[in-house]
């Protein structure tokens, strides 16, 4: 099968889609932890930790994971099959960073 230029075009793009969405989701994930410590500033931390569904850190680490994870699933093979897949597999990785970095920037 022959490769036109447009191909290889567009595996360039999903190439950079694809590194431009682990980047910036790592550093998401990397900001989230080490900024939400609450003794990141000098700051005193408090006796517990803020509930699950107030927590920044949860938020910004899961949303990180996801991006990192769901673009770079479905860009490799995209269909609608593909595209579902993503979904679940950036569920999961955000529920799980989400959780890791919690427990490491509170302790």
């Amino acid at each position: 099968m022959e490769r036109t230029a447009r191909d290889r075009i567009w595996n360039v793009v999903r190439g950079l889609l694809m590194t431009v969405s682990i980047v910036v989701g790592f550093l998401m994930v990397a900001l989230a932890v080490v900024l939400g410590d609450c003794s990141a500033f000098g700051g005193r931390c408090p006796a517990e930790a803020p509930s699950l569904w107030d927590d920044d850190v949860v938020g910004m680490s899961g949303l990180g994971a996801a991006l990192m994870v769901g673009p770079a699933v479905f860009l490799t093979r995209p269909c609608l099959r593909r595209l579902w897949i993503a979904i679940g597999a950036a569920a999961c990785a955000g529920v799980l960073a989400g959780f890791i970095a919690r427990s490491i920037a509170h302790g």
